[in-house]
């Protein structure tokens, strides 16, 4: 549910127990006990009570707003505002990468329009740390500017828990079917298979809906970000039961049996994070012996 390409074949206690995580992370989070009715509710296919609307939360927030016609008249602005750099700047694996692949690349980025701009940008810190993103501001038959992402695929995090992943293509496939509202594609194009490199996912740039790692600026904000987390925890609880009624009974029947246990889980985890982020950040600070 965090990040839909890190998805795959796994256990949906896991699925659940990673957004429990990742909530008390967060700026603004829920009780443990409101993710787990929420969770509940949607296993169960039951509407959340007293709380603000979806659509209502994405009328009224927009964290990021996309110039196009900026990006348009300025290759420099089109890299600054995306945080990308040239292919010729990037580093020599990653430009190796793109050389590799350039033809297929360039074609299928093409086919969505008159390429303007490309760039590329990997990130150094949190989700998909370290996969190549390849960025193109193309104009397509309408006049119409887009920027299309192509991001290499490696080994989703779902893979960590010893689970036999399809192949990127069928995964990603199943995981818009399951996750995403009215089995709707959403900003997600398709999926390019090197053969020789493995797989991009690709799909068109849009402004993020709303950012629960943002900081809330108002009493209006906060009651926000509160429903956007249980509306998160219900989406899963639909998804999962759409899958496996089985698992609805399992998780309802023994439900009792593993919250204590579950909870404590979820505070020991949060606390690994921030003792390993508070040592990452003391190592920086010392920065490398001479």
């Amino acid at each position: 549910m965090i990040d839909l390409d890190d998805g795959g074949v796994g256990p949906f206690v896991a699925d659940f127990f990673h957004s429990l995580v990742y909530n008390r992370v967060w700026p603004v989070s829920i009780k443990f006990k409101d993710a787990v009715d929420a969770y509940q509710d949607g296993l169960k296919g039951k509407k959340l009570r007293d709380i603000v609307d979806l659509n209502d939360i994405w009328k009224e927030r927009s964290d990021e707003k996309i110039n196009h016609e900026k990006m348009e008249k300025s290759e420099k602005d089109f890299l600054e505002m995306l945080k990308l750099t040239s292919v010729k700047e990037a580093e020599p694996n990653v430009r190796a990468l793109f050389e590799r692949n350039k033809k297929l690349i360039l074609k299928k980025a093409e086919s969505f329009g008159d390429i303007v701009h490309f760039g590329v940008r990997v990130k150094t810190s949190g989700g998909s740390m370290g996969a190549p993103r390849f960025s193109f501001l193309v104009k397509d038959s309408n006049k119409e500017l887009k920027i299309i992402e192509f991001k290499f695929q490696p080994s989703p995090a779902v893979a960590a828990l010893g689970t036999a992943q399809p192949p990127h293509t069928e995964r990603i496939k199943n995981l818009i079917r399951h996750y995403k509202p009215q089995h709707e594609t959403g900003n997600i194009l398709g999926v390019l298979d090197t053969k020789q490199d493995g797989t991009f996912l690709i799909r068109v740039r849009v402004p993020s809906n709303f950012d629960a790692a943002s900081i809330p600026k108002s009493q209006k904000d906060t009651e926000a970000y509160d429903s956007y987390i249980r509306h998160m925890f219900h989406m899963m609880g639909n998804a999962h039961a759409r899958q496996s009624p089985e698992y609805v009974r399992e998780f309802n029947d023994n439900l009792h049996k593993i919250e204590g246990e579950l909870e404590a889980l979820v505070e020991e985890q949060v606390n690994l994070f921030r003792s390993e982020f508070e040592a990452s950040k003391a190592k920086a600070l010392v920065g490398p012996a001479r």
